[in-house]
């Protein structure tokens, strides 16, 4: 048996991405391999999506998937923001890196 294909990106949107294979999401999105799925996660208060007590269990997913991301790459819009700091300690506690940049299309 051959290793799973990997979902790969051709394009983005304003609202998501246009894969290889055609399929378009709309929305953060969490892509491990083969598996594109849509990311049901809200932004906080501030408009960024935010570790916090109330919604820390979104996060939850980046410890039990398998195999484990090596790297999360977050975009922020049109301009870019730094992830809140707890976040980027609770990504590097999973030995997770993290590449935020702006998603200006």
């Amino acid at each position: 048996m051959g290793a799973e294909p990997t979902m790969r990106v051709q394009a983005f949107t304003p609202q998501g991405f246009i894969f290889t294979n055609g399929v378009q999401v709309n929305g953060p999105t969490f892509i491990v391999g083969s598996t594109v799925l849509e990311w049901k996660i809200q932004p906080g208060p501030s408009g960024a999506y935010e570790l916090t007590e109330a919604n820390k269990d979104i996060w939850k997913i980046l410890e039990v998937v398998t195999p484990k991301p090596e790297i999360l790459v977050v975009g922020t819009g049109r301009s870019f923001r730094p992830l809140p700091v707890a976040l980027q300690n609770y990504l590097r506690s999973l030995g997770i890196r993290l590449e935020v940049t702006d998603t200006v299309s």
